[in-house]
């Protein structure tokens, strides 16, 4: 199958998870939206996660109270939304997709692909 174009705007933990995915499973055309939709999500959890080096983990509120940082806040919202996406995708998890796998993952992966078929879906 030919390797297909990393979609426009991913960068780092997205494109790296959009390689590591494309290049392991083949996708149908939902499955491929469903995926690009966590890429650009893992993409933009990165960058806020960057904002939030140096910035303050509580700030004032408006009337003057202290808060949490909402930025940190929406990390918690767009990291619970990543793991519904995930689920729905039914792939591994992305903080783990870039470390090398243990003996007994690559042994049920080669016992997964010989039963389905390279692991391949649609």
């Amino acid at each position: 199958m030919d390797k297909i174009p990393l979609p426009t705007g991913l960068a780092g933990r997205g494109a790296r998870f959009w390689s590591a995915m494309t290049d392991t499973y083949t996708f149908r055309d939902d499955e491929l939206e469903l995926l690009i939709e966590v890429c650009r999500m893992l993409t933009f959890l990165a960058d806020m996660e960057a904002a939030t080096k140096g910035a303050p983990l509580i700030v004032k509120g408006s009337t003057g109270q202290a808060k949490v940082n909402p930025l940190i806040q929406e990390i918690r919202v767009q990291r619970l939304a990543l793991g519904s996406l995930l689920r729905q995708l039914k792939v591994p998890d992305p903080m783990n997709a870039t470390r090398q796998p243990s003996a007994r993952t690559k042994h049920a992966t080669r016992a997964a692909k010989g039963r389905w078929g390279n692991g391949q879906t649609g």
